[in-house]
């Protein structure tokens, strides 16, 4: 068996345990690059035409990962910005501002791809 740690530093706690005398390979969080990749990603589907598209991403959106940090940025915008946020519960989509789009989490790699390549920064 190899233990495959995401982190040095993971894989550091595992040298001190009881597992230690397993084989450790550090493999940090990897994509699928062929999926992945730059594409060009038409934003009218979203209704975003000529927008600056700051894309926030999060399995669940808890206090740790920024929702409210999010919804501070948003009365910073100009107008041709706009913040793109997936993850969000049905009920959090519900409290945020206009210049804040709100996805549920999606099943769908390749749909998760796109809104990559659409963005212009991502947090």
């Amino acid at each position: 068996m190899t233990l495959v740690p995401v982190s040095k530093w993971l894989a550091d706690k595992l040298s001190k345990s009881f597992l230690q005398y397993y084989p450790i390979k550090v493999i940090h969080n990897g994509i699928d690059i062929n999926l992945f990749s730059p594409s060009k990603v038409v934003k009218s589907k979203y209704g975003i035409d000529n927008k600056f598209v700051v894309l926030g991403v999060a399995n669940i959106w808890v206090q740790r990962k920024g929702l409210d940090d999010f919804i501070k940025l948003s009365s910073l915008l100009q107008k041709d910005e706009i913040i793109m946020l997936v993850g969000l519960s049905a009920q959090q989509i519900k409290r945020l501002p206009n210049n804040i789009i709100g996805i549920q989490r999606t099943k769908s790699i390749s749909e998760l791809a796109e809104l990559y390549s659409l963005a212009d920064v991502f947090f």
